[in-house]
Order: C-alpha cells, then sequence, then structure tokens
C-alpha cells in the first residue's frame, strides 16, 4: 500500500514532504524507501527545491554510520537506496550536486553508481569528462561517452566526434 501510494504521489508529483521523508528514513521495506524518494523528486522544482535536494544528497552519501539497516539480510538495501538517490539528483544537477559526486567517486563506486555519477556531471561539467576520457581505462572511457551523450554541451559534442575514430568498437 505504501509503495503504491507513493508512485501515485509521484505520478501527480504531490504529496506531504515531512511524511514521504519518514517513509524514506524509516521504513522497514527499501521498496517504500525508493518509492518514498522518486515520490520526493518529482516534488523538485517547486518550493522544496533545496529541503528535497538536501534530503536526496543525504542519501547519496550512503549509509550513515551506525546505521545497520539492512545488514539482517545477505543483500544490503542501502547501495540500492544510494544509487537511487544519485539517479534523481542526476536528471537535474547543480554545481552543489556535483561536488557530492566528485566526493563519492574518489571512494571508488560500484560500476552502476559510477555510471549515474557521470551521468550527473556530464550536464554541469562536461569538460570534467572529457578530461578523464583521454587518461581513463577502457570501461571507465565506455562510461564517460554514455554519460557525455546526454550533454547539449559543444565540448561533449566534440568529444562523441572525436571518440568515433577510438579503437574500442563499443566506443
Amino acid at each position: 500500500v505504501v509503495v503504491d501510494a507513493a508512485d501515485a504521489l509521484a505520478k501527480l508529483a504531490v504529496g506531504d514532504i515531512d511524511a514521504l521523508e519518514d517513509v524514506a528514513l524509516h521504513h522497514p521495506e527499501s521498496d517504500a524507501r525508493l518509492a518514498a524518494l522518486e515520490a520526493l523528486s518529482a516534488q523538485a522544482g517547486g518550493a522544496e527545491q533545496a529541503r528535497i535536494t538536501t534530503i536526496l544528497m543525504s542519501f547519496a552519501c550512503g549509509r550513515p554510520e551506525g546505521d545497520d539497516w539492512g545488514l539482517s539480510s545477505d543483500w544490503d538495501d542501502w547501495w540500492d537506496i544510494q544509487l537511487k538517490a544519485v539517479q534523481l539528483l542526476a536528471k537535474k544537477p547543480d554545481e552543489e550536486t556535483v561536488r557530492l559526486f566528485f566526493q563519492l567517486l574518489e571512494d571508488e563506486p560500484e560500476p552502476e553508481l559510477e555510471s549515474a555519477l557521470y551521468y550527473g556531471i556530464a550536464l554541469v561539467s562536461p569538460q570534467w569528462l572529457t578530461d578523464r576520457y583521454q587518461t581513463g581505462r577502457v570501461m571507465t572511457r565506455r562510461k564517460l561517452i554514455r554519460a557525455l551523450a546526454q550533454s547539449d554541451s559543444k565540448i561533449a559534442t566534440i568529444q562523441l566526434f572525436k571518440a568515433m575514430s577510438d579503437e574500442d568498437p563499443e566506443i
């Protein structure tokens, strides 16, 4: 019921920020937490933009120290929650969000999280991605090119054109 309600609120882009934050922080089911994050993100852009961004950024940082929620199962649900928060933030990143993304990249994130971070960076700082492309390993370069394809910047377009002659056929 909680997931369906949060999904409906996300589609309508409405809902009580306090209640959704409470679900995202405390609900025992990760699916409910993920749905609450979606519902919060759907409301971004309104009067509560800064608060919603702060909530999402706190989840993007990963599990807080001392929080053992999810450790009783074989799968760490916090990883999915962190990934969802980064993906939502990457849709409309700002300078502060990108600074957080740079910090998260320093911790050598999982490949899927790394890709999501690059997508957000591509929209604000495509030059950083093109600089990293020059020295990156093949798998990193593939992720960087996919992220640059999301950018409308001239820098990204030039890098994509140059990448057409890369010896890696996937790039």
